[in-house]
């Protein structure tokens, strides 16, 4: 199964107070809190929602990485760049 390709956003367009919707995969909205204003629990949500395909990206990375190393004892893995990629995803992921 595949998933719908990102990125995905957190929908800012909608006045917080207006929907449900607190992001959108694709063209496809999720819903948050359906009885009132949004939570910060709903942007928590939303945030870590849209950093999703970037986080599945960074570990299918990560593993394929770590094969070349184990394959080739002169393999040149650049794990810096990718622990740089893994924070600012996590970051991404918890809206700072």
């Amino acid at each position: 199964m595949e998933h719908t390709k990102g990125p995905w956003a957190i929908d800012s367009k909608l006045p917080p107070n207006a929907r449900s919707v607190i992001c959108r995969v694709g063209n496809i909205p999720i819903s948050g809190n359906t009885i009132g204003p949004h939570t910060e629990s709903d942007e928590a949500n939303a945030q870590l929602i849209a950093a999703c395909p970037d986080m599945v990206d960074l570990l299918e990375k990560g593993v394929k990485l770590r094969e070349l190393e184990e394959r080739s004892e002169n393999a040149i893995v650049n794990w810096p760049d990718y622990w740089v990629d893994v924070k600012a995803a996590l970051a991404r992921a918890k809206g700072e």
